[in-house]
C-alpha cells in the first residue's frame, strides 16, 4: 500500500470516527475541552464542512502532541535564564555558568510537559486552520493538493514539540508582497523551496557541536531570534516557512548512529502535488530539493514525523507490554525510499523483556 493512501486510511479513521480518537482527545482535556468544543461549534456555526474536518482531525490527533518546557533552574527550582544562543562558544558557556554556580548553587535541568489538549485555546486553533484553508486557496502549489496531504503537511499548528505560537501570520510578515509574489510565479515547487530556503540561509545558520546536547525546540520566533542551531532545528524553521506559506513539506531523520558517528540527522522534504512525489534536501544548505544524497548507507532506520497518530507505541504479548525507544506513534517508516530493505520477522518469546538495536 502506498504510504499515501496509508496516511489517508488513518486520517478518514482518526477524522470521522467521533467515538474513539475525538472523544479520547476530549476525555483527557478535562476543563479545557470547552476549548475544543468551541472549535468545533464555531465551523458547525460557519457551516464550513471542510474547516470542520480539519477540526475534527486536529483534535483526534492531539492527544500526545505538547509542548516541552526545558529549562536550567537553581535548588529553588528557578530558572537562571540560560539561553545557548546567547554564548558565541563552549567558553564563554562554561564561564557563564560557573560564574551562576558561584552565586545560585548547584543548577538543575527542569522538564516539564504541557499536553496540547489541557492547554490549547480556541483562539489559536481557529486562526490555525483559517490560516491554512487561506495559503490553500493561494498557493499554486497546493492545487489539488488531497486532504490527506493537507493535513499532514500544510494544516499542523505545530511541527514538534515547540510553544504554541501564531506562527503562520509571524512568517507571512517577514515577507515582502514582492517576494510572496516572487514564490508564487515559480513553476515549479522545487524553485520556490530553493528560493525560500535561501532567504533564511541569511537569518539563520548551523551553530558549532555544543547545540547538540540542546533538548528545548525552539519555536518559529526563538528561532529567527537566536538564529543558530543544529539540523532539526534548520528544518523546524523552513518546514514552518514553507507550511505557512502553502508548499507541503515535512521532514524525514535518522534517530540513531549513522556511518561513524553517533549523532542522527534530520533533514526536509517537499512534495510535489502535481507529480506525486517528495523531494528530500538538507534545511539551509546550497544543495536545494532534488539534489539530495544521503551520505551514509547504513542508516538503521528512517523516519517521517506525522501529525497523525499512526502506530500504538508499545508492543504487547500475552504477558508483558513492551516499549522499546525506537518506537513513536507518530512516525512513518519511510526507509524504503532512500534504500533497498528486506523485511525479516522475528518471533517474541513469551520471556523477552527488552527490545534492543
Amino acid at each position: 500500500m502506498k504510504i499515501s493512501n496509508l496516511v489517508l486510511v488513518v486520517l478518514l479513521i482518526s477524522a470521522f470516527e467521533p467515538c474513539t480518537a475525538q472523544t479520547k482527545s476530549f476525555s483527557i482535556a478535562g476543563e479545557n475541552s470547552e476549548e475544543l468544543e468551541k472549535v468545533i461549534k464555531h465551523f458547525k456555526k460557519k457551516g464550513d464542512d471542510q474547516k470542520l474536518k480539519s477540526a475534527y482531525f486536529l483534535i483526534s490527533n492531539m492527544k500526545n502532541k505538547g509542548t516541552y518546557i526545558n529549562d536550567l533552574v537553581d535548588s529553588h527550582g528557578i530558572s537562571v535564564g540560560f539561553n545557548i544562543s546567547n554564548f558565541k562558544n563552549e567558553n564563554e558557556e562554561k564561564k557563564w555558568l560557573d560564574s551562576v554556580t558561584s552565586i545560585r548553587g548547584k543548577l538543575h535541568e527542569y522538564e516539564n510537559f504541557l499536553p496540547d489538549v489541557k492547554n490549547i485555546s480556541a483562539q489559536f486553533l481557529i486562526n490555525n486552520i483559517d490560516r491554512a484553508f487561506e495559503v490553500k486557496q493561494k498557493s499554486p502549489f497546493c492545487k489539488g493538493i488531497s486532504d490527506a496531504d493537507f493535513y499532514e503537511y500544510i494544516l499542523p499548528y505545530r511541527v514538534n514539540t515547540e510553544k504554541l505560537e501564531f506562527w503562520r501570520d509571524s512568517v507571512l510578515n517577514d515577507f515582502s508582497k514582492e517576494q510572496i509574489d516572487s514564490i508564487y510565479n515559480f513553476s515549479t515547487v522545487l524553485a520556490a523551496t530553493n528560493y525560500v530556503d535561501k532567504i533564511y540561509q541569511k537569518r539563520f545558520k548551523f551553530g558549532e557541536r555544543r547545540y547538540f546536547k540542546e533538548k528545548k525546540v525552539r519555536s518559529y520566533s526563538e528561532l529567527i531570534k537566536d538564529k543558530e542551531g543544529k539540523c532539526n532545528d534548520m528544518c523546524n524553521l523552513v518546514v514552518l516557512a514553507l507550511r505557512a506559506l502553502g508548499i507541503p513539506s515535512g521532514f524525514d531523520s535518522i534517530k540513531y548512529k549513522r556511518a561513524s558517528n553517533d549523532v542522527g540527522h534530520e533533514w526536509c522534504f517537499v512534495k510535489d502535488i502535481k507529480t506525486d512525489k517528495n523531494y528530500p534536501f538538507d534545511a539551509l544548505s546550497n544543495n536545494g530539493p532534488g539534489f539530495f544524497n544521503l551520505p551514509y548507507k547504513n542508516a538503521p532506520k528512517v523516519l517521517r514525523m506525522q501529525f497523525t497518530i499512526v502506530t500504538d507505541n508499545s508492543i504487547q504479548t500475552q504477558e508483558i507490554t513492551i516499549y522499546p525507544d525506537f518506537f513513536n506513534s507518530n512516525f512513518l517508516d519511510v526507509t524504503t525510499e532512500y534504500f533497498e530493505t528486506t523485511n525479516v520477522a522475528i518471533p517474541l518469546e513469551k520471556n523477552i523483556r527488552n527490545l534492543c538495536t
